[in-house]
């Protein structure tokens, strides 16, 4: 997958296919998480538009392209089309601001303790994450669950000491 640098930032937002047809650039990801459809499919979708606006060849306006996901739900081809907007840019790229911000924070907690990171919300969670076997909740959620809390209780008291 190719990067852009957006700002102080790599972007991994390449389409898996671009096409131009007709003056329009089609741009493709195909989704094989197996994931239900959600919310924030039509904005994960718009960074892709960020990827090319980023690249040689590609137009700056967003109604040259037209996004489409096609995915692997439940046995079936399922797919999905966006016009992108400038808006809807926009909003894909406070979305990934924010999820940079959020992975900065994730990993200044990993410096000082691992039990620190948040956890899985189930169990069904865990069974499929790649870092099952180094995660404190990998293993037991519930245990790694009441650990963390105190954990934290103790933090909060060493801090309020000072």
């Amino acid at each position: 997958m190719e990067s852009v640098s957006i700002g102080n930032r790599r972007i991994y937002a390449s389409p898996d296919l671009a096409v131009l047809i007709q003056n329009k650039w089609h741009l493709v990801r195909f989704d094989m998480q197996g994931a239900p459809k959600k919310s924030a499919d039509e904005c994960e979708a718009n960074a892709m538009v960020l990827w090319a606006k980023n690249r040689d060849g590609f137009p700056q306006s967003e109604s040259s392209f037209r996004l489409h996901t096609i995915g692997w739900r439940r046995g079936f081809w399922h797919t999905e089309t966006f016009q992108p907007t400038q808006h809807s840019v926009e909003q894909s790229y406070k979305l990934l601001e924010y999820d940079c911000k959020a992975m900065l924070e994730v990993h200044q907690y990993a410096h000082f303790n691992l039990a620190f990171l948040p956890l899985a919300t189930t169990k069904k969670t865990c069974e499929s994450c790649s870092f099952r076997l180094r995660c404190p909740g990998g293993v037991n959620l519930v245990i790694a669950r009441q650990e963390q809390t105190l954990l934290e209780l103790e933090r909060q008291f060493a801090s309020s000491k000072t």
